[in-house]
């Protein structure tokens, strides 16, 4: 660089701040691109993960990539979403590490899920599905499974069992395997 040529340090750039102008990117891009360009980057803050559209990426890519793409914005979110989608029905999140609190923190905004797969997940109690249960009067489709070693040495999930009971009436599919 010459002298009297401006240089910007982009990478010592808040993260919060970096967010905000991340924003103005694709779904696709803040996901794929932006995290590869530097450590300070991939560490983006909260107002890149509070408002995500999938629409766009439910257009463009393979259900299997969207799978992964989905949950890669979840697990990056760190409990920062408030929307994911304005009509969001089937939300398909096993084996990620959400735990109860942050399902009871975002448990209301998704109030228009009907089938919901929280498989897998070791960090969900009966807490977490009763919130659900509670909060997502259209569910209709459930899916718990868990694998046998990953139910090793837990309490019993009587509770989990109790909390879909008394919160999800409207169940019409349930996958309960633990």
């Amino acid at each position: 660089m010459e002298d009297g040529d401006e240089y910007r340090h982009w990478d010592e750039l808040i993260p919060d701040a970096l967010g905000l102008i991340f924003s103005n990117l694709s779904l696709q891009e803040i996901l794929t691109v932006v995290p590869r360009v530097c450590k300070s980057w991939s560490r983006v803050g909260p107002y890149c993960w509070q408002d995500i559209n999938i629409e766009e990426l439910t257009t463009r890519c393979h259900p299997d990539h969207l799978d992964r793409m989905l949950q890669m914005l979840i697990t990056r979110s760190c409990g920062c979403l408030r929307k994911l989608a304005a009509s969001l029905q089937t939300l398909r999140i096993p084996r990620s590490d959400i735990s109860d609190s942050i399902v009871e923190q975002i448990a209301g905004r998704l109030s228009t899920i009907t089938f919901l797969d929280v498989s897998y997940r070791t960090k969900i109690s009966g807490c977490a599905l009763q919130a659900i249960g509670k909060r997502c009067k259209l569910l209709v489709g459930l899916c718990r499974n868990m694998h046998p070693l990953d139910t090793e040495g837990m309490e019993t999930q009587d509770d989990e069992a109790s909390a879909i009971a008394a919160t999800m009436p409207k169940l019409k599919c349930l996958s309960l395997w633990i």
